[in-house]
């Protein structure tokens, strides 16, 4: 055995540490009794391999196998073990104290303890002991002379654990990596698409030229800067842009990385270069070794990789693709710090100099990032008028039943629309629909269509105006959902919003009846509050809204931070919290999904104060 570089003494060590691994079990609370049995199988398969001497009695295939099933088996005990050693001060013998800070190291090392984590494991037990168990069918069976096809089933199964294995190895580095749901973003975006939309840019000579580029391209030619006005359609002509490349992928093999930049999304260089990083690893399997000699590197996993070795092993990664293209959208709207925008297109552009790089990227016009792109491709990006006409046709089901009905009307709206040439843009056509809204009849339309705003804040101050001239009921229930999404530390989801929304006065907990539909909500904004369906997070929409809303808030929301740290620590003092922290994880889990604003009011109360100060009446 010792030519496949395994020895009959690496299997005993193997053996030894079952039965070590089974004897920590000795003693343990009842809901270790499982895991234990598990350990116990295990090292009665391996004694009844050891009985039959496998440093004799085993083919080279066979020993092969053994060799290959022993080094995963060994990788399961030792995690075992690993997680056994977190879990040593929780011991039932373990004194108790009552001194307050070893209580509450007590109480948070409970908290970092879960069931599942030990129960995840009986999984890969049962795998690898099935493995041996197969193994040992299958020299019993040739040893009867009925070997070959008892042994394609040892054989696949074998396989079929490496494979579990090694992708489960996989997905935690890429996790640790990055994160991110790149996918969902791109799927989001490209959803909101009509049919059609883009080609004029697909079919730009410049756009043609970047896209075609090889290893002889001019570095400064291989990218290709895409300036424009706000709404003018950047962040879905970029999904366009990459469902092009990624169909280009599936036949040629090419690389692509893309990020999405949010006004409301801080992030780091290292956490786009690590993204980026994440994206090709998955796109091409047979660099997963540079990714995952980056993690072993980190104490697998407990630590962040700096910015050299990131830089490193994501050029490593570009090496191994014939073409590999980046894309950056809403340069603008990146929250990276001082600098960081900076050097990290200046590792893009160092990198464009040493493989066939090509990079896309979409800004508003700001001079100190257009100068960054000097000696690239220059494509300005508009909204075209025959798009914004897909866009409307698209909308029309949204407008009043009489613009659906009378063709004439229908018609005048997108004429009017479209007459806009020069203020053309998807946003403001957007708004300009949503202020049809309620007009129930022809003359009330023509009224509308002759007063339309083609200004962004125009647009917005006349969507507030609607809504100020709603219900009382409905004009606040608008004006708090647009307070909270606005003026919150973090985008929300859906159920944080209602769960905010649904807290009452003098109230110490939610009545679920008191929950508002999500629809609802968004239905009385006046267009300028959307979901995005992939992340379930609510958001403005567009950043040229919170810009307005920032510029205007002691006009329309002059006490948005005081009454919303308020709403957090009602929501922290109601009555479900009042018995402090629970003992097992499994509860802590479930008291905060039945709470889902109750981490968000935990890490933002302060936030909220220090911009202004509550009074505490408004709370107790």
């Amino acid at each position: 055995m010792a030519a496949f570089g395994f020895s009959i003494g690496d299997f005993l060590a193997i053996l030894q540490l079952a039965k070590e691994t089974r004897k920590r079990f000795i003693d343990a609370p009842s809901q270790f009794k499982a895991i234990s049995d598990d350990v116990k199988c295990l090292s009665n398969v391996l004694r009844d391999i050891e009985d039959i001497e496998p440093e004799k009695s085993l083919s080279d295939q066979q020993k092969q196998t053994l060799n290959d099933t022993s080094q995963h088996c060994r990788d399961i005990l030792k995690d075992l073990n690993k997680i056994l050693e977190s879990f040593q001060d929780l011991t039932p013998n373990e004194p108790r104290t009552h001194k307050w800070k070893q209580k509450f190291q007590q109480v948070v090392k409970r908290l970092e303890w879960d069931q599942a984590e030990i129960d995840a494991f009986r999984p890969r037990l049962a795998g690898i002991t099935a493995a041996f168990g197969l193994l040992l069918n299958g020299i019993q069976i040739k040893k009867l002379e009925a070997g070959k096809e008892q042994w394609d089933i040892t054989q696949r199964g074998v396989t079929q654990l490496v494979q579990h294995e090694e992708d489960k190895r996989r997905q935690e580095v890429l996790h640790w990596l990055s994160p991110t749901n790149h996918a969902n973003k791109q799927a989001d975006f490209i959803s909101h698409v009509q049919q059609g939309t883009g080609n004029w840019l697909l079919k730009d000579d410049k756009f043609k030229r970047w896209i075609n580029q090889d290893c002889s391209t001019v570095p400064g030619q291989q990218t290709l800067f895409c300036p424009g006005l706000p709404g003018a359609g950047k962040t879905f002509l970029t999904s366009i842009v990459i469902e092009e490349l990624q169909d280009r992928a599936s036949k040629c093999g090419v690389g692509i990385a893309f990020c999405y930049f949010n006004f409301r999304e801080k992030t780091t260089q290292d956490e786009i270069l690590a993204m980026m990083l994440h994206q090709l690893v998955e796109q091409n399997p047979n660099i997963f070794p540079v990714s995952d000699r980056l993690y072993k590197e980190n104490k697998t996993g407990t630590t962040r990789p700096t910015a050299l070795s990131l830089l490193s092993t994501l050029e490593s990664a570009v090496r191994a693709f014939p073409r590999v293209f980046i894309v950056l959208d809403a340069l603008d709207e990146s929250q990276l710090p001082a600098g960081s925008l900076n050097r990290l297109l200046a590792e893009i552009f160092t990198l464009q100099r040493m493989h066939n790089v090509g990079m896309f990227a979409t800004s508003r016009d700001i001079m100190s990032i257009s100068e960054m792109f000097q000696e690239s491709l220059h494509l300005r990006i508009y909204a075209d008028v025959e798009d914004v006409g897909k866009f409307l046709r698209g909308q029309m089901e949204a407008l009043p039943r009489i613009v659906q009905k009378e063709r004439t009307y229908r018609k005048k709206s997108l004429q009017q629309f479209q007459r806009q040439r020069t203020e053309c843009s998807f946003l403001l056509a957007r708004l300009q629909i949503e202020s049809l809204q309620g007009r129930a009849s022809a003359k009330e339309i023509r009224e509308c269509l002759k007063v339309l705003p083609t200004e962004l804040d125009d647009a917005y101050s006349e969507a507030i105006y609607r809504i100020e001239s709603e219900k009382r009921w409905e004009r606040q229930k608008a004006f708090n959902v647009i307070s909270w999404v606005s003026f919150a530390a973090r985008p929300l989801t859906t159920l944080e919003l209602r769960h905010a929304l649904a807290i009452e006065d003098d109230q110490p907990h939610i009545d679920e009846e008191n929950l508002p539909d999500i629809e609802d909500l968004v239905s009385v904004c006046a267009g300028l509050v959307t979901v995005d369906e992939q992340s379930d997070v609510v958001r403005l929409v567009h950043y040229t809204a919170q810009e307005y809303f920032d510029r205007h808030r002691m006009r329309h929301f002059p006490d948005a931070h005081r009454e919303i740290g308020a709403k957090c620590i009602q929501y922290l003092c109601f009555d479900v919290f009042a018995d402090g922290s629970v003992p097992e994880p499994k509860d802590f889990k479930a008291r905060i999904d039945e709470n889902p604003l109750f981490v968000y009011s935990a890490q933002n109360w302060g936030h909220h104060v220090r911009q202004q100060e509550v009074k505490m009446d408004l709370v107790l």
